[in-house]
């Protein structure tokens, strides 16, 4: 089952009216069409996704298909900003999966209905531009790279990855589309992206964090970064003209030790950042104009959270 809220001017969530609505199993990832008007849910060990209509309110409703196959526990769905594509990654199976969205918001495979990636897929991420997607391999230390074709096919680019420092976990595209920063054991490494799509570390290729993290989130204007990891501890960046990330005066803070974070979000408007803890919650942090996050009194308690996002 999954929860939907309403978030206000200052950030605050409240439960909407039968706001639980029944998924596949372990339904921890959820991505929103870029027209607001569908959702899509990632169940990892129902190997399929759930769709939904999003409706006045906010309010999700199963598709009269609700729910499309995929392969083996998948880990991460990106949309493609037309709203036209979307690709899953199958872990088990070293794949992403290619689906062209209808009118009607179901998912059809792409006649080439998956591209392969290196050992053990975790997350993709797609340019502003639509034109290539970048996909972190865990095993492989490793960032794949596509161009994405006017019919939705992913192809791999030449040379068709990039290798990095550590494991990683999770990729985020600057908004501006010229850099990439890839998320790992305790280091952020960070690339500038050519017009061919390719990845260059940058002349300073990573950053230390002061924790293991796991998920990242860069505000909308491009002017900072947020790392969430191990203990809910939050680590906060500006980003620089060159794209080098650099620790702010308060360059961390934790919300609630002990707890397990599972993904972040921010908000169109560039207002708050979302984190969510498996078991603990979903908290609201205002962003400052120095960039540095106030967090709040009290964590808003949802029970077992897995995934989130956020629909603008």
């Amino acid at each position: 089952m999954k929860p939907t809220f309403v978030v206000d001017d200052r950030g605050v969530l409240t439960p909407l009216p039968n706001s639980t609505i029944s998924t596949g199993s372990i339904a921890n990832v959820i991505a929103v069409h870029p027209a607001n008007t569908f959702v899509y849910v990632v169940n990892a060990l129902s190997d399929s996704l759930s769709m939904y209509a999003l409706g006045a309110g906010g309010i999700l409703t199963p598709l009269s298909q609700a729910t499309v196959a995929t392969g083996s526990y998948l880990t991460s769905i990106a949309i493609h900003p037309t709203g036209s594509f979307a690709y899953v990654v199958n872990q088990f199976e070293n794949t992403v999966s290619m689906f062209a969205i209808g009118a009607n918001g179901i998912f059809t495979p792409l006649s080439t209905s998956t591209v392969a990636t290196p050992s053990r897929p975790t997350q993709i991420a797609i340019n502003s531009a639509g034109t290539y997607a970048y996909v972190t391999n865990y095993i492989d230390k490793s960032i794949s790279m596509y161009a994405i074709a006017s019919n939705g096919i992913l192809t791999p680019l030449t040379p068709s990855t990039v290798r990095t420092e550590t494991i990683i976990s999770s990729i985020v595209i600057h908004p501006a589309g010229s850099f990439a920063y890839a998320n790992s054991d305790r280091a952020i490494s960070m690339f500038s992206i050519g017009t061919n799509g390719q990845l260059t570390p940058l002349n300073t290729p990573s950053i230390t964090t002061q924790n293991v993290s796991w998920f990242m989130a860069v505000h909308p204007a491009g002017t900072y970064a947020y790392t969430l990891g191990q203990n809910h501890n939050i680590s906060m960046y500006s980003i620089g003209n060159d794209g080098m990330l650099a620790p702010l005066s308060t360059p961390s803070i934790i919300l609630n030790d002990g707890t397990s974070p599972i993904g972040m979000a921010i908000d169109s408007a560039g207002r708050f950042v979302f984190t969510a803890a498996y078991g603990y919650g979903i908290s609201t942090f205002a962003i400052g104009s120095n960039g540095i996050l106030t967090p709040p009194a009290v964590p808003m308690s949802t029970g077992t959270v897995r995934g989130f996002a956020i629909s603008h």
